[in-house]
């Protein structure tokens, strides 16, 4: 009975060993992982396992039942490397320890800038930021219809990993972008993709025209009556876009 006993301890325990051993489908350079606000354990792990980072979605969850860790999973990018144990990847989302560099990007910069500053900062090259931003299958995932991010991409400060995948810089950008404008027009998602792509052409427009925030209602009614009349804008800004991001030409003096 004893050594059935024995067996049954030393088999148990080569499961537990197998499961919590690292995944192979870990790439060498690592792999990001987003744990999304509010989701609960059980679906972080389910996630974890379908795509291949742990073994058994299940020893998270029973790890969690035991540390009593279940509510405590941080939001945020993560980047799991190659031999990190089930063990090691509960603990690392626990902790929320992230490898971050800080970065602002004002308001009015363009993609090329931002793409710029992501590449002096370390944190994502800047021809695969450009390459990213007009990648089709980002785009229908955050569901912006546009051929690019460009205009989508809010201002903010963020913290970034060093070397961190474009794509997921720009996803953080953008989910950022929609969630603002949630909060500043809720009834957006009413509108036809084709009309909320041409206001937000129009407000980056308007936002470089303005040197004072309370300037930009006014500029931008005038701007309206001029498309409203089939008038041209006659905007500077627009010209200097063109010039300086579009033809890549030195930065104009004067327009």
């Amino acid at each position: 009975a004893l050594a059935a006993v024995g067996a049954a301890v030393l088999s148990g325990g080569a499961v537990l060993y197998y499961l919590n051993s690292p995944s192979p489908r870990i790439p060498p350079e690592g792999k990001i992982f987003r744990v999304n606000k509010g989701e609960s354990l059980s679906v972080i792990a389910g996630r974890l396992q379908e795509e291949g980072l742990v073994r058994s979605a299940l020893l998270l969850k029973i790890l969690g039942r035991i540390t009593g860790s279940e509510g405590l999973y941080k939001r945020g990018y993560f980047r799991f490397r190659a031999g990190d144990s089930s063990i090691e990847i509960h603990n690392l989302l626990v902790s929320g320890y992230q490898e971050q560099i800080r970065i602002t990007i004002p308001e009015g910069w363009t993609l090329k800038k931002i793409a710029g500053s992501l590449e002096d900062k370390g944190i994502a090259r800047r021809e695969e930021v450009l390459a990213a931003a007009s990648s089709p299958e980002l785009l229908r995932s955050l569901g912006v219809p546009a051929e690019s991010l460009e205009g989508y991409l809010y201002p903010d400060t963020y913290y970034f990993p060093p070397e961190y995948p474009a794509a997921a810089v720009l996803e953080q950008m953008a989910v950022n972008f929609f969630d603002h404008l949630k909060e500043i027009e809720p009834a957006y998602a009413t509108l036809s993709p084709e009309t909320l792509h041409e206001k937000v052409i129009l407000a980056s427009i308007v936002e470089r025209e303005y040197r004072r925030p309370e300037e930009a209602p006014l500029i931008a009614s005038v701007f309206y009556n001029r498309l409203k009349y089939n008038i041209g804008l006659e905007s500077c800004a627009s010209l200097e876009y063109i010039i300086a991001d579009i033809q890549d030409q030195p930065h104009p003096s004067y327009i």
